[in-house]
């Protein structure tokens, strides 16, 4: 088995979905601090809860997107769990947001819905690239019918 081969094994094995979602835990964690921080200050706990609300939400969408994805390339329809990948990782949170929002004013005034938007574009662009590695660098690009 030649080095390409092994790295491809590698890279599509179980770990490293395991680890994608370690590496985005990692980084959400970061943030939650940031956030948590910044919520403390203005808001006492009720700000606290409102970043761990919302660090919870973007991680779970994150890892149920990677899982999607990986899912989807070891499947056979990488296509389709790709798109799934999407809505799930766009749909949850932003849903989630609107409903903690409406159902908990203490949690709006405290910023719940913009800590969410925040803790989402570090996950959107730290969870695009980590499913890079599970998009297989073999697939025939879609030839134009004539």
């Amino acid at each position: 088995m030649n080095q390409d081969a092994t790295s491809s094994k590698r890279e599509q094995s179980p770990a490293s979905l395991l680890l994608g979602c370690a590496v985005l835990t990692a980084l959400l964690l970061f943030a939650g601090i940031g956030f948590g921080y910044y919520g403390s200050q203005r808001f006492g706990h009720v700000g606290i809860q409102a970043a761990a609300i919302a660090g919870g939400v973007c991680w779970l969408a994150g890892c149920l997107a990677l899982a999607l994805t990986y899912a989807g390339q070891k499947l056979g329809f990488p296509l389709q769990a790709t798109l799934g990948a999407t809505l799930v990782r766009l749909g949850f949170p932003m849903l989630s947001g609107l409903l903690v929002q409406s159902a908990s004013p203490a949690l709006a005034e405290a910023g719940v819905f913009v800590m969410i938007l925040g803790n989402y574009l570090i996950m959107l662009v730290a969870e695009t690239l980590l499913s890079l590695k599970f998009v297989s660098p073999t697939t025939k690009p879609m030839t134009k019918a004539v």
